[in-house]
């Protein structure tokens, strides 16, 4: 009797852990918009194994994409991201692929290999989702030349490119003052 109750509990919070993922993946992500400004000031492992600043990327448009190689819609994400990253490549713009949550620099260089991932991509500890808010994945933050977080985008968009385009095409316009 106490098997078939543990059992019934087990999959009950199955059910519910379920349920909120796919709540989560929904053609609903959720969008916000903001200008407060983000520090692009994180220290990451580039695939190579050595130390990447963000900080190197102030004077840059970047968008800064949190994914892990678990994330369906992360992966559904990449060419995407490889075509932003090839369509602005004449500016000063930059794809960053923050991995969170995926294992080691080496798992990650193997999936980026495997992925065709044809933008930067660096693995971050453990602590940095939490520092930028990220409550799901993908998320992204478009940040300015300055380093001021322009836009935030969280969850599965297929239209990812229609909702950063106009705005990168203006920030790489900008002069940078």
């Amino acid at each position: 009797m106490r098997v078939k109750a543990l059992a019934a509990v087990a999959a009950a919070a199955a059910l519910l852990i379920g349920f909120a993922y796919a709540s989560r993946q929904a053609d609903s992500p959720v969008e916000v918009v903001t200008t407060a400004p983000t520090a692009i000031d994180f220290a990451a492992t580039d695939l190579d194994g050595s130390p990447f600043s963000g900080a190197s990327l102030r004077g840059k448009v970047v968008l800064l994409d949190f994914w892990a190689v678990w994330c369906a819609p992360c992966i559904t994400a990449i060419p995407k991201l490889n075509h932003l990253q090839a369509e602005f490549a004449d500016y000063d713009f930059e794809v960053v692929g923050l991995a969170v949550h995926s294992g080691t620099v080496e798992d990650v260089r193997q999936f980026a290999a495997e992925h065709g991932m044809r933008y930067r991509v660096v693995v971050g500890d453990e602590e940095l989702p939490y520092r930028y808010g990220v409550i799901g994945y993908p998320s992204y933050f478009l940040i300015d030349r300055q380093g001021n977080q322009v836009r935030k985008l969280v969850g599965a968009l297929p239209d990812l490119e229609e909702k950063v385009i106009a705005e990168i095409k203006a920030l790489v316009a900008s002069s940078g003052s």
